[in-house]
């Protein structure tokens, strides 16, 4: 059976949140606080004002503030029976003999990282976007080793399955 090259095995532990940008994470958390802080601000406004339909307005702010946070944490979870990817309104779930192929497209293309399935659909994911030089090669190594466990994985699955 091939075995993966021991950097893979290190960018890939079990459980790893596959993404590349920090940067972008850290953004999307300070403006989910501050939505959330517009959010309570409001309510409190509505409530010592006596007017609760301006607390509707907290309501906007509220799901912005959450659509934001769950931005943050966007990418794809590594597991032994497959991935888990997170997107920013709804977390998908696929087993390693359900993914044909994993895509990195080009800089400036998004999304960027896509995941191709065996019945054809295609879906894509934010997390890999690079805007240093450095942070372009962390996402060919990340794609590479995701590319490289598929691989074993479905080797492990072709060895697993009796012959027909």
């Amino acid at each position: 059976m091939k075995r993966l090259a021991p950097q893979t095995q290190d960018l890939l532990p079990e459980g790893a949140i596959v993404r590349v940008t920090p940067w972008r994470r850290q953004i999307f958390w300070v403006g989910a606080a501050i939505m959330g802080f517009l959010a309570a601000y409001i309510l409190i406004y509505a409530l010592r004002s006596g007017r609760p339909v301006v607390a509707l307005g907290m309501l906007g702010y509220g799901l912005f503030g959450l659509a934001l946070a769950r931005t943050a944490i966007c990418g794809v979870i590594v597991e032994s029976s497959g991935i888990r990817a997170r997107s920013t309104f709804r977390t998908y779930q696929w087993r390693w003999a359900e993914i044909r192929r994993f895509e990195l497209r080009e800089r400036g293309e998004t999304p960027r990282f896509r995941v191709h399935l065996q019945n054809g659909q295609v879906r894509g994911f934010l997390g890999f976007f690079a805007r240093t030089p450095a942070e372009e090669t962390r996402a060919k190594e990340l794609f590479e080793a995701m590319q490289a466990r598929l691989q074993a994985e479905q080797l492990k699955l072709a060895e697993v399955r009796p012959a027909r």
